[in-house]
């Protein structure tokens, strides 16, 4: 059985078995109804040209008697026009693969994959950040192959046979792990399995750069997040900031102008609704409400935060609003909060969100800055630390602007339909250490 691949550059006399290399794989894949390559492309004529350039490569493997030719690529710097419909994610050197080929005799060996982490290796060492190439849309063993080795759709071009999709994989690849809170790594208790506090600061210990996106404030999260490790910086307030954990330090933010906030008090008046207000009085945070207003979501939320040095209970409209405020919850029946959703979901000023409590009665409306998203946090947080890509895990509506900005998204299986949909899969629940798991599964063997 033949094994090891001997590589080298293709020379002039290789040409006769390349060619019929090329027309046994093109017989192959006719008869799987792939009609990918024919009588046109790829021609001799190609490949001559690969040669003289010193573009193209042979594998080689000896089958007792003789060494036959199993695989031919080329490696090189050019491409067509239609690549610039990339959206490439690494700007640093690059090389393009083109006409990958394996001969049917070899086929289902594992070769082109091995093929494929040879020519990796050998670019890195020559600095190269990223490799880059074309698939046929109705190919499915190369789709297979490149998404199993690790490369990432960035695009799509037509040419003469139908749909090609761009691919790249970027070779010194950074990832950032981002999961929600509320209804994915906190369980309905409030807080993260021990199982999960453990398999996660394993492997951040060792690497991994993980971090939390939530609509909880930085004391809040800290607290339903206790012994759970973040060596990076923290999303909070849906986006509003990222804190750095150890310090409390703010790192970025987003706010309101004058006007805005005042137009905030005036709806809110008007609608006899008093919020929980969110701002820094003289420097320090708060969260400001008017205890005679009070409802059964509000007081359950005073509740299960008892101590929380925030707290600043007032018993007027001039005091509740005083500060610099970034952030207003307003917690009541759904039918008192929707006209105040309506009015400000469709002020591009304004992000507002609403939704039902998880496992409560009561609906949350909150508004904020336009600029706060999660998704528009991630960005800063993934530039911050240089990384080329984004794993997001959540459950809930409010999680998709970040779910359409990551590489890869999944929902876990309590998460809402609406969710799951655009998911690239559904893992466990929350209440089965769903993240960790696949955080184990996925990352603990690479690090």
């Amino acid at each position: 059985m033949c094994e090891k691949i001997e590589y080298r550059l293709a020379t002039e006399n290789d040409l006769d078995e390349i060619c019929v290399l090329i027309k046994a794989a093109i017989s192959e894949m006719d008869r799987q109804k792939i009609f990918q390559w024919d009588e046109i492309y790829p021609a001799r004529e190609d490949f001559l040209s690969d040669i003289k350039s010193k573009s193209l490569f042979a594998g080689l493997i000896d089958c007792g008697n003789q060494k036959r030719i199993a695989v031919i690529y080329a490696l090189n710097k050019e491409c067509d026009d239609e690549y610039k419909n990339g959206e490439w994610k690494s700007d640093g050197e690059w090389r393009v693969v083109h006409r990958l080929c394996v001969h049917p005799d070899f086929q289902n060996r594992g070769i082109a994959k091995a093929t494929l982490s040879h020519i990796e290796k050998e670019v890195l060492s020559l600095g190269v950040k990223s490799l880059r190439l074309d698939v046929f849309s109705q190919n499915p063993h190369s789709l297979k192959l490149y998404e199993h080795s690790g490369y990432y759709k960035t695009g799509e071009t037509s040419w003469r046979k139908g749909l090609f999709y761009l691919m790249e994989k970027v070779l010194e690849e950074k990832t950032l792990y981002v999961t929600d809170l509320d209804g994915t790594l906190l369980n309905r208790h409030d807080s993260v399995n021990p199982f999960s506090i453990q398999t996660i600061n394993s492997l951040v210990e060792k690497g991994m750069l993980f971090t939390y996106a939530t609509a909880r404030s930085l004391v809040s999260a800290s607290k339903v997040t206790n012994g759970l490790s973040t060596k990076i910086p923290i999303i909070a307030y849906n986006g509003t900031f990222i804190f750095q954990p150890s310090t409390g330090e703010i790192l970025s933010e987003e706010g309101f102008t004058d006007e805005e906030r005042k137009y905030v008090r005036d709806v809110l008046t008007e609608h006899k609704i008093s919020p929980l207000v969110y701002s820094f009085v003289e420097g320090i945070e708060k969260v400001s409400w008017i205890p005679k207003f009070e409802n059964d979501g509000i007081r359950r939320y005073l509740s299960v935060r008892k101590g929380d040095k925030r707290f600043r209970s007032v018993d007027n409209d001039d005091s509740l609003y005083e500060g610099k405020m970034f952030y207003f919850t307003c917690i009541g029946e759904k039918d008192e909060l929707e006209r105040v959703y309506e009015i400000f979901s469709k002020d591009s000023r304004y992000r507002c969100t609403m939704q039902q409590e998880l496992y409560r009665p009561e609906y949350w409306c909150e508004i904020m800055p336009t600029l706060a998203t999660k998704s528009n946090a991630i960005k800063k947080l993934k530039k911050m630390w240089g990384c080329t890509k984004v794993i997001s895990f959540g459950d809930a509506i409010n999680d998709i602007p970040m779910f359409e900005i990551s590489d890869e998204c999944y929902a876990v299986s309590n998460a809402v339909d609406g969710l799951k949909k655009i998911a690239t899969g559904i893992i466990e629940s929350n209440e089965d250490d769903g993240v960790a798991k696949w955080l184990l599964n996925r990352v603990g063997g690479k690090l």
